[in-house]
């Protein structure tokens, strides 16, 4: 089926502009001076011109290191400037070399531009990012973001939006300890270490940051359901509780020459402190004077109001876009997820031609024999049909870690109806660990460290003898890492006490496909003139309760690796196994795919491989080196391999219209376009041959691209087969399935905890990494 959707990516485009730095004509530094051309870069950016204060200029843009304002005039329509001020002008042809700092301060003058657009709607400033709080016309608190994006060598401009009910602007109280907030117009959260009457003690993510704000006289977010990786971004220093006391201290008697001191630092501190204050009024003054009309003097003057401290903070340096994505994929798949649509948020779009994927058809187990049920219907019948995995039972036993602050008779129940649904389901029969004692208690904060001894002391032959698998029940989830091969869940107090008997259900699915089988050689089935794709997959596979109908005779593996942490796994189009090798190079990779393929030109067996390599950044290029290094070692294969990238996309969103009501919430849509970058990635990248990005209305949003030339067809059944393998992950109690990623790439994600290199979500969103 294909048709037009929209989606938060404007067909307006700016292929040159010109980029003017206004600075001061005297080369003046001083305060005075830097408020006039803060206050000028409201004024043009108030006026409809991207533009943004620097203390000192890209390079080429002035003959000395003085501070300005960059403007982007994307429509050549040139700018007046005050006469205390001179102008350089360049021409900028959007190329590939692009200057990286000019890149950021673009979207951060296209960040304040939007600011100036909103204004009337009551909305707060952050050097990255717009909040517009709720009110009686639009009832819950959003964030913009816009930002530029490279295309075909033009400039075009992409807005985002997310709603996050859980922040509160007006928050009437002081927050406890520990809470985070945002202050404008600072773009990263805060944390409260300390209070003291109004004043609270802040730390923010950047080291030695700290800072003492007035809740009376400064504006405050308060982040009321913070993710639980947001502790990550502080030091376990930082981390700690630090207590507000309220005892009243008597001083000590002391003798007149030490009052005499402590009063003389009370006057130096005064005097040090009156600086902001002094600023202040020189900016009140300032733009009185050179405001051009009322609304624009009550406009700005508005917005400085809204800041901490300094206006616009004029000594803070920007900041790269920051932020983690952290080991919690291992507890929601839903990390990247778009939880509301453009047409929800009122977000500027475009038309898109898209393609949609019909959900597949699946192949269960009933009554002795395999049948054909559609994804979407079949967990829902799962019990009424009394099905059974495709592939057989799993037996095994489980040991459980937990905190001795939660009833041990809770986490028994809850294990009891776990193993009763596991069994009832036909996945197989799951017991308590019997060689030690199978329910540990541990003291508070040391259950991975008790479950990593454990680890340790049975080594990996354990798991293949015995099938253990280990829970972790804590007070909270924690966010630590024990081994890649070591399986784990970790639950909370509250999953054991209030998860509901779905829920449950749910964990059953997943415990089924999480529990790996062994076979110690590829040819399970000599006997067979027909082989099987299980058969090539040896070694520890992990097979889910039912598999996909294979649409044709054709047999495609994929080979989902990440260069970074040598983790690749293994899967074939229908997912009918999949396993995890440690893989140290390209060229390991190339000779496994060389003996599998020649087994299967032996059998008369048509087989190609796709090779992705998963970036767990948000944004990343391909080398030409590493392109170059797959051409060396794939050239008797180049007819059978190709070669694709995969990353998340949590910055695509699109909109349903009204006429096209039958595309389904969970339906995927391909939408194919050129490749877009969203900053420069250099002369040493390699540019993709094709790109496009697989959207759900409801769900994470992906981009996939082709390295190599596979043709047409190849590269749209290779990503239809993307969006197949994950309806693999449909279980009881979601909507149709858990997530739109396929697992192999799942997984890879899930062993991520690297920095993101150029844009994230918020990383304060209760979505970004919570749940």
């Amino acid at each position: 089926m294909s048709s037009f959707v929209q989606w938060n990516f404007r067909d307006e485009y700016i292929d040159t502009m010109l980029v003017h730095f206004v600075y001061n004509q005297d080369f003046e530094r001083s305060d005075e001076a830097n408020i006039k051309l803060l206050i000028l870069s409201h004024q043009f950016a108030h006026n409809g011109f991207p533009a943004i204060y620097v203390d000192n200029p890209p390079p080429d843009m002035a003959q000395r290191n003085v501070p300005g304002v960059l403007v982007f005039d994307f429509y050549k329509k040139g700018i007046g400037i005050p006469n205390w001020s001179k102008v350089t002008t360049i021409d900028w042809i959007i190329e590939h070399d692009l200057e990286p700092k000019l890149w950021i301060l673009l979207q951060r003058a296209l960040t304040l531009k939007l600011y100036y657009e909103k204004i009337d709607q009551d909305c707060l400033y952050f050097s990255s990012y717009i909040l517009v709080p709720k009110s009686k016309n639009w009832p819950i608190p959003s964030l913009y973001r816009i930002y530029p994006l490279f295309r075909a060598h033009r400039i075009y401009i992409r807005i985002t939006c997310e709603l996050i009910p859980s922040l509160c602007v007006e928050f009437p109280q002081v927050p406890p300890i520990n809470s985070f907030i945002l202050v404008p117009p600072n773009e990263q959260p805060y944390k409260i270490i300390s209070t003291y009457g109004t004043k609270l003690k802040l730390i923010s993510p950047i080291k030695d940051d700290y800072r003492t704000i007035d809740i009376t006289i400064t504006k405050f977010v308060l982040v009321a359901n913070p993710p639980r990786s947001l502790q990550l971004f502080f030091s376990p220093e930082e981390n700690e509780p630090i207590k507000t006391s309220t005892r009243v201290f008597q001083p000590p008697k002391t003798d007149e020459s030490v009052i005499e001191e402590f009063y003389s630092k009370i006057k130096q501190e005064s005097k040090e402190n009156s600086k902001p204050t002094q600023i202040k009024n020189t900016f009140e003054t300032i733009l009185n004077e050179i405001a051009s009309n009322d609304e624009e003097l009550s406009h700005i003057k508005q917005s400085f109001n809204r800041c901490y401290e300094i206006p616009m903070s004029i000594e803070e340096t920007n900041l790269q876009y920051q932020g983690k994505i952290v080991y919690s994929l291992n507890f929601n798949p839903h990390i990247f997820c778009n939880s509301y649509a453009p047409s929800d948020i009122q977000a500027s779009l475009s038309d898109a031609h898209i393609q949609q994927i019909d959900t597949p058809s699946t192949i269960i187990s009933r009554d002795g024999g395999n049948y054909s049920e559609t994804a979407s219907t079949l967990i829902n019948t799962w019990e009424d049909k009394k099905c059974s995995p495709v592939y057989g039972q799993k037996d095994g036993s489980f040991i459980i870690f937990y905190e001795t602050c939660i009833s041990k008779n809770a986490i028994i129940t809850f294990f009891d109806q776990l193993t009763h649904h596991y069994s009832h389901f036909g996945f197989g029969k799951m017991t308590l660990f019997s060689q030690q004692p199978g329910l540990n208690e541990v003291s508070s904060g040391q259950t991975f460290v008790a479950a990593a001894e454990f680890y340790k002391r049975n080594e990996l032959v354990f798991h293949r003898e015995h099938h253990v698998f280990v829970y972790l029940v804590t007070k909270s989830y924690e966010m630590s890492k024990i081994d890649g091969n070591f399986g784990y869940v970790n639950f909370t107090e509250n999953d054991i006490q209030n998860s509901t008997d779905s829920d449950i259900k749910m964990r059953a699915f997943e415990l089924y496909a999480t529990l790996r089988g062994m076979q110690d050689s590829p040819f399970g089935r000599m006997q067979n003139f027909q082989m099987e794709p299980p058969d090539f997959l040896f070694g520890f596979r992990y097979q889910p309760p039912f598999v996909l109908n294979r649409e044709n005779q054709h047999l495609s593996i994929h080979i989902a690796y990440n260069q970074r942490t040598f983790d690749s796994v293994w899967v074939d189009d229908i997912g009918s196994a999949m396993t995890r090798w440690y893989v140290p190079n390209n060229s390991a990779i190339i000779h496994a795919i060389s003996s599998i393929w020649d087994l299967c030109e032996n059998r008369g067996i048509d087989v190609d491989f796709n090779i992705i390599y998963v970036y767990e950044y948000v944004t990343e290029d391909t080398f030409s080196s590493l392109m170059e290094e797959i051409r060396n070692n794939t050239k008797n294969l180049e007819s059978v391999i190709s070669v694709y990238t995969v990353y998340p996309s949590p910055f695509v969103q699109i909109s349903i219209q009204s006429d096209l009501s039958m595309i389904r919430d969970t339906a995927d849509m391909i939408i194919e376009t050129n490749y877009p970058e969203i900053m420069n990635p250099g002369k040493e990248m390699y540019n993709p041959n094709k790109c496009a990005f697989v959207v759900t209305q409801r769900m994470q949003t992906y981009q996939v691209c082709s390295l190599n030339n596979p043709g047409f067809n190849n590269f749209s059944r290779f990503v239809r087969q993307l969006s197949r393998l994950s309806w693999l992950s449909a279980k009881p109690n979601f909507p149709q399935r858990t997530s739109s990623l396929p697992p192999h790439i799942l997984r890879i994600l899930m062993q991520s905890d690297t920095d993101v290199s150029v844009f994230t979500r918020f990383i304060f969103s209760p979505d970004a990494a919570s749940m």
